[in-house]
C-alpha cells in the first residue's frame, strides 16, 4: 500500500486529484485535512477507479475494421 501511495503522489495528474481531493474535504470539515490525510483517503477511495480509467485513457481500446 505505501508503494501504490508513492507511486501516486509522483504522477502529476494524480496529485492534481488529490489536492482537488483536499480542498474540498477541508471545505466540508471546515479546516485543512493536510496533505497526509487527503493522501490516505483518496487512495483508500478513489486510487483504484482512477488508476483504472488513467490507464483506459492511455492505452484505449483500438477499433478494428472487419
Amino acid at each position: 500500500m505505501i508503494t501504490e501511495t508513492i507511486d501516486f503522489e509522483r504522477d502529476p495528474l494524480a496529485r492534481k486529484e488529490i489536492e482537488r481531493y483536499r480542498w474540498i474535504e477541508s471545505e466540508k470539515r471546515g479546516n485543512d485535512i493536510g496533505w497526509a490525510k487527503a493522501v490516505q483517503e483518496w487512495v483508500f477511495c478513489y486510487a483504484m477507479a482512477w488508476g483504472k480509467a488513467q490507464s483506459s485513457r492511455k492505452y484505449p481500446l483500438k477499433k478494428h475494421a472487419f
